[in-house]
């Protein structure tokens, strides 16, 4: 087996780890609330937003994904998909949220591991 190229998960964690240890240590005193990455919102506005794979990954391909949030719990695979398409398509990927997170602010019962903001124009 080749390990010269780790799942993009342990790549991003370790990347992430990295840079948030050197920003602590750069920082400790400088840093205000202003300088704190922000994470995006889930859209309110259910015309704004597509759950599920299958359509998330429709609207990546077709251009139309404004921001793609994929639950921190989803499953390795879809994850790994879902990361490549974005960074193919140079969409904004956001995995700060939980499923059980994003299924709550689509007002579903169950968690959603893939959640798409459309963008505006058409």
């Amino acid at each position: 087996m080749n390990n010269a190229n780790p799942p993009i998960d342990t790549f991003c964690v370790k990347c992430y780890n990295i840079c948030y240890a050197i920003m602590l240590e750069t920082s400790k005193s400088t840093m205000t609330d202003t300088d704190r990455p922000t994470v995006p919102p889930i859209p309110a506005d259910p015309r704004r937003r597509a759950a599920g794979r299958n359509r998330s990954v429709k609207l990546i391909l077709a251009g139309r994904a404004e921001t793609v949030f994929l639950a921190s719990d989803a499953d390795s695979r879809l994850r790994e998909q879902i990361a490549q398409l974005c960074a193919e398509h140079n969409t904004a990927l956001c995995t700060a949220y939980t499923g059980r997170q994003i299924g709550d602010a689509c007002g579903l019962d169950v968690g959603c591991a893939v959640l798409t903001q459309i963008t505006d124009n058409n």
